[in-house]
């Protein structure tokens, strides 16, 4: 997969969760099992490919029915110092084990 190829499928990713998040930010926790299960499985498919993601949601205070989802993705810089590299290393490796036990439970 091309640098290119791996950005759209992030966006694509991205976009499924921000929609995921918004449609269940007001129901019962209760309820969303298979959402929240979702969203934890494009967070780990996405930091799989380096990316890094962040994400926030919250409500219109004057219409709680207004519901907003904002998520950052964060792409590394290419040239990391070496402690730096590590760090993202480590990064990388944690989200592909969690990513596998997942798929393997």
């Amino acid at each position: 997969m091309t640098d290119d190829e791996a950005k759209e499928l992030v966006l694509k990713l991205a976009a499924e969760m921000r929609d995921i998040l918004k449609e269940n930010f007001l129901k019962n926790p209760a309820l969303t099992d298979a959402a929240a299960e979702r969203v934890a499985e494009i967070r780990d498919e996405i930091e799989s490919m380096g990316f890094m993601i962040q994400w926030q949601a919250g409500a219109d205070l004057y219409d709680p029915s207004r519901v907003f989802v904002t998520i950052e993705l964060f792409e590394p810089k290419k040239n990391l110092s070496p402690e730096d590299q590590k760090i993202y290393n480590k990064f990388i490796a944690d989200a592909v084990i969690r990513k596998n036990r997942k798929k393997n439970s």
